[in-house]
């Protein structure tokens, strides 16, 4: 009997992004990241977070349709492409009229 590995993937956490919120300037700044301040600077700031992972939102609705593009310009010419077979030999066409009698010739 044989078995199939399957492969398990790390559950990882997903990244919590730390921000402050300046209500004075509408400004906004990172926090608790490398070469950041691990808190607001100041307590009129607000600290707010969110989920780096967040989940799928809705699909939008769908827009106007543009306007036509221009015309591109001509491609190069194509390929001679192959040679087809031989048609079929037609039918035998009807006979023609007696031609005129010709000049005698020399005795």
């Amino acid at each position: 009997m044989a078995l199939n590995a399957i492969p398990v993937r790390a559950q990882v956490p997903p990244k919590i992004i730390y921000a402050c919120y300046v209500p004075t300037s509408g400004s906004v700044y990172r926090i608790k990241e490398p070469n950041t301040p691990q808190n607001c600077t100041s307590q009129t700031h607000v600290q707010f977070s969110w989920n780096q992972n967040g989940e799928t939102g809705a699909t939008g609705a769908t827009g106007p349709t543009g306007a036509t593009g221009a015309t591109g310009v001509t491609g190069v010419t194509g390929a001679t492409g192959a040679t087809g077979t031989t048609g079929t030999t037609g039918a035998t066409g009807a006979t023609g009229n007696t031609g005129l009698t010709g000049a005698t010739g020399n005795t």
